[in-house]
């Protein structure tokens, strides 16, 4: 009797644990399906929607109250058989990589090992390994460092360096490009909204991703196997770029009509936009207008919140960089943070409008941070990138040969690159403009903003 009554406490324990962690899971599938609405009804990306609602409470079970952010790492994992969704497995082709690192070497052993070694790989194996087996046989005496040596690549290994050597620098490098591959690919996925996405790196080179859920597979694979795009941008000094801002926003309070329940509604057009331009009133508290940024704070002290937002459509959304006294503005290229929930709306203001894309330089390019600037996930950096006079970055990404991270003492990450020699000669002259003026130059990737650190001196060699 005494075990039977014990059975029975652990299996009503048993089913009160299963309830706790299966409620999560409920609660995260109403989230997303409220979330899907909105963004539907307001024309923003799901991603968007949700990552607005990562740090908002939307759990409360009386002992304890949940973030969606929370509740999302409690649910279940149902995975692709209970939800159905994508699997795809992605190749990054490690023998492109070994003929980039040898710049397309002409040398007829290296072409031919390279040849006779693509020919046996299937993807199971190291194709490096393949690589010296091949070339072992071929040109067993032959150093292979003449065919990779470079200036930049002397701390590695030399022209008298064993092949040994050389294997091993291969093997580092392939390993680093699938490495980044796999970083790419996770932060792209992370826009799609997809719940529970698993990304993991298989032998040979291979990236297998599944995503639950998903509802358009053949966008979804355009976009995980497009090229990433690597492109270095000069910047507009943060103060300049909110000029641009509070330009763009005259012009709107021109376009846009505000209606009698505090909606937007475009004149010019009549399609509304509803009232989503300014609904959190917090984000008041750092706004500017006027001509002058920072000293203009004090003339909206005197205006209602409502009066704010709808006198500056545009400029409520954005807090600007500026020091915490209001008085100057911060260091650093962003010129400011924005709400992840606003992200869309600030987007459509700048790029919709003919009238806004007038009043602002036709260099400049607005573009956000790859991820939040706070740890709660709400806010996202705004950058005013300048195009050069053909529209195009200062420098492309395929001119860097090389990228190596490093820690620092204090902490810090810093990352070694170097650069071809057309590289070196364009990244000489940006570098020297900019630090005439002490300005930034953003690290961008696939259009997100990874970096903007400010040039202190001329960087002539690559």
């Amino acid at each position: 009797m005494k075990n039977k009554g014990f059975v029975q406490v652990f299996s009503i324990l048993l089913v009160i644990v299963c309830a706790y962690q299966l409620s999560f899971t409920l609660r995260g599938y109403q989230v997303e399906q409220k979330a899907k609405s909105i963004a539907k009804k307001t024309n923003r990306s799901l991603r968007d929607v949700l990552d607005s609602l990562g740090p908002e409470k939307v759990y409360n079970l009386g002992i304890a109250n949940y973030t969606f952010t929370q509740v999302k790492e409690r649910e279940l994992n149902l995975g692709l058989d209970l939800q159905g969704g994508m699997n795809v497995t992605l190749e990054v082709s490690v023998p492109e990589i070994v003929k980039a690192l040898a710049e397309n070497s002409t040398d007829k052993k290296f072409n031919e090992a390279m040849t006779k070694a693509e020919a046996r790989f299937l993807g199971e194996v190291d194709f490096v390994d393949l690589f010296k087996e091949e070339y072992e046989k071929l040109s067993p005496n032959k150093g292979l460092a003449t065919v990779f040596m470079r200036k930049e690549l002397k701390d590695i290994f030399n022209y008298s360096s064993p092949n040994a050597d050389v294997y091993k620098y291969l093997k580092e490098e392939s390993k680093k490009s699938v490495d980044r591959a796999y970083q790419i690919l996770a932060t792209r996925i992370d826009k799609f909204g997809v719940t529970q996405p698993n990304i993991q790196q298989l032998d040979g080179g291979r990236i297998l991703v599944e995503l639950p859920g998903v509802d358009d597979p053949s966008r979804i694979r355009r976009i995980l196997q497009s090229s990433a795009k690597l492109e270095f941008w000069n910047t507009y000094p943060n103060f300049e770029g909110f000029k641009f801002l509070e330009e763009a926003n005259k012009r709107l309070v021109g376009v846009l009509g505000i209606d009698t329940t505090g909606g937007l509604e475009e004149t010019t057009s009549g399609s509304s936009l509803t009232g989503t331009a300014a609904n959190d009133s917090n984000s008041l508290s750092g706004s500017l207008s006027g001509t002058d940024s920072v000293g203009a704070a004090k003339d909206t002290a005197q205006k209602s919140a409502e009066q704010i937002k709808k006198e500056n459509p545009l400029l409520s959304l954005v807090y600007p960089n500026i020091t915490q006294d209001g008085k100057n503005w911060s260091q650093g290229a962003a010129v400011g943070f924005v709400l992840s929930k606003d992200r869309a709306l600030v987007d459509s203001f700048l790029t919709k409008h003919e009238e806004v894309l007038s009043a602002m330089p036709s260099d400049v390019r607005f573009r956000w941070s790859f991820k939040p600037s706070d740890k709660e996930g709400r806010y996202f950096m705004l950058y005013a990138l300048k195009a050069s006079k053909d529209g195009r970055p200062a420098l492309e990404g395929d001119v860097v040969t090389d990228a190596r991270p490093s820690l620092q003492p204090n902490g810090e990450i810093k990352v070694s690159m170097s650069m071809n020699q057309d590289g070196a000669r364009d990244w000489k002259r940006v570098t020297a403009k900019a630090s005439q003026t002490k300005e930034a130059v953003a690290i961008v990737l696939d259009d997100q903003v990874y970096s903007a650190p400010t040039v202190q001196t001329e960087i002539p060699d690559g």
